[in-house]
């Protein structure tokens, strides 16, 4: 990418207000600070309804999602994993190696090691690691999830890119 489109990317998300707290956490880069700010950041969001209370087939819930894909890019469900399994999906990618793709001649490194790079401050895991992770496809491909995909798109929606970071 050359420094002019990078910094055509930029303009075009600092217009945006969906991409700021993208742009607000890169500023941060010490992990303790990262995660107090986070759950501080938790602490003042309302909650989102778990997904024992959310059926896709409730059509105004439906169109709502539906809306909220339309308008802010993103739609928060909530809590669809128990704690017992978000640790599960944590402790796997805690033993996973993981790449700084803005640092190619860094070596992989695990998420928590000090191998990291004081500068990094985004990793990214194999995708061969993702399908594997636990719990994660069964998320992909829950029906009320894809249910709003669906009205969204137009079409049947596809797994086509897996990233975690």
């Amino acid at each position: 990418m050359s420094l002019a489109s990078k910094f055509r990317h930029l303009s075009t998300m600092s217009r945006d207000a969906r991409w700021w707290p993208f742009l607000f956490q890169r500023l941060f880069m010490d992990k303790g600070l990262r995660e107090r700010l986070a759950t501080l950041v938790a602490k003042k969001l309302r909650p989102a309804p778990t997904a024992q209370q959310f059926k896709a087939t409730d059509v105004s819930i439906l169109a709502m999602r539906v809306q909220e894909l339309r308008f802010a890019g993103i739609s928060h469900f909530g809590q669809i994993l128990t704690t017992a399994q978000a640790r599960t999906v944590q402790e796997y990618f805690l033993t996973k190696r993981v790449h700084d793709p803005y640092r190619s001649q860094s070596k992989n490194y695990l998420p928590d090691s000090d191998e990291r790079h004081p500068d990094s401050h985004i990793a990214h895991h194999e995708a061969g690691d993702i399908l594997k992770a636990p719990h994660l496809l069964s998320i992909a491909n829950r029906s009320d999830i894809l249910e709003i995909v669906a009205s969204h798109l137009g079409c049947k929606p596809t797994l086509s890119y897996l990233a975690a970071w």
